[in-house]
C-alpha cells in the first residue's frame, strides 16, 4: 500500500493487517489498536502508534524516532564513520552516526560535532576512537556547530594518548538552559 497524505489504520488484526509493504511519505501515519505489518514499514513522514505494532520483517525510518515509554531491543547496531590521517579541526557530522573512527591522526584533533540537536534538557553521547600510530594524539578540544565547548575531563585530568593503542574518547554533550556543557573521558585498549 502506498500513500502520500494521511493514513489511519485502526482496529485489531486482521482489520489492521498489511500483508505486504507499507510505504508512507505523508504528514501523519496513525496506527491505533493492534497492527500487524508482515513485510516492511517505510516511514518518511510522522508516525503515531497508540497500542501495539508488530512488524515481522523490517522498519526503515528516515528522520527521527521518539519513544516516550520504554524500549526493548534485541540487538543494536550503530553506524561507524571512519577517517584516515586527519588532524587539526575536523567535522564529525552527527546526522547519521555518533561513533567516529580515526586511523593514524596527524596531530591532536579538535572535534567539531555538527548537526547536534539543540533541544534543552538532552544529553547527546558521541565517541571518537583514535587508532594510534607511533606518535599518540588526543581529542584536545570540542566544538559544537563550530562553537568551542570546554571539555570537563573525568577526574579533572586531561588524558594523554597511547602509541600503538586504541584510545576511545567518550563525550557527553549536555544541553541545558540554551547552553552546552561537555563531559569527556578516555579509555585505552590494546
Amino acid at each position: 500500500q502506498r500513500n502520500n497524505g494521511v493514513i489511519t489504520l485502526s482496529g485489531s488484526a486482521p482489520n489492521g493487517t498489511v500483508n505486504d509493504n507499507l510505504m508512507f511519505n505523508g504528514s501523519k501515519l496513525e496506527l491505533t489498536g493492534s497492527q500487524v505489518i508482515s513485510n516492511t514499514l517505510n516511514v518518511l513522514g510522522g508516525a503515531y502508534v497508540s497500542t501495539s505494532l508488530d512488524i515481522v520483517a523490517s522498519v526503515k525510518i528516515t528522520g527521527s524516532l521518539t519513544v516516550s515509554g520504554s524500549a526493548t531491543l534485541g540487538i543494536v547496531s550503530e553506524v561507524l564513520s571512519g577517517s584516515n590521517a586527519i588532524g587539526g579541526t575536523f567535522v564529525f557530522d552527527t546526522t547519521r552516526q555518533s561513533i567516529f573512527y580515526v586511523n593514524n591522526a596527524t596531530s591532536n584533533i579538535t572535534a567539531n560535532f555538527t548537526n547536534v540537536p539543540t533541544v534543552d534538557n538532552r544529553i547527546i553521547s558521541t565517541t571518537v576512537i583514535l587508532s594510534q600510530s607511533a606518535t599518540a594524539r588526543i581529542v584536545s578540544a570540542v566544538q559544537i556547530a563550530g562553537v568551542a565547548s570546554t571539555i570537563n575531563w573525568a577526574n579533572n585530568v586531561t588524558p594523554t594518548g597511547n602509541s600503538g593503542k586504541q584510545d576511545i574518547f567518550g563525550f557527553s554533550l549536555i544541553r541545558s538552559g540554551s547552553a552546552w556543557k561537555t563531559l569527556g573521558q578516555m579509555t585505552t585498549y590494546g
